[in-house]
């Protein structure tokens, strides 16, 4: 039985916090970052949003890719690339 290949977004989606966490690591690391004074809150307020957008463009995407191909299919289109053949 073939296993489902799990899409780049729902791979991403519980990364959430351990992708938070490692940023804020890495932050750290640069003294012209640490030396403005914010909270660890305040320095990653704007991650979770962003995250959530990456992901819906992602799935939008994945959305697209595969309307585009049932539409070729249904028309007698083959597509390469994103080019018509």
């Amino acid at each position: 039985m073939k296993k489902k290949l799990k899409s780049v977004a729902d791979k991403l989606e519980p990364e959430l916090q351990p992708m938070i966490k490692e940023w804020l690591r890495r932050l750290n690391l640069v003294p012209a970052l640490t030396s403005i004074p914010l909270s660890d809150a305040d320095r990653t307020a704007h991650l979770p949003k962003l995250y959530h957008d990456l992901i819906t463009s992602l799935r939008f995407a994945e959305g697209a890719a595969a309307r585009s191909a049932r539409v070729s299919v249904f028309t007698g289109n083959f597509i390469f690339f994103g080019r018509a053949c």
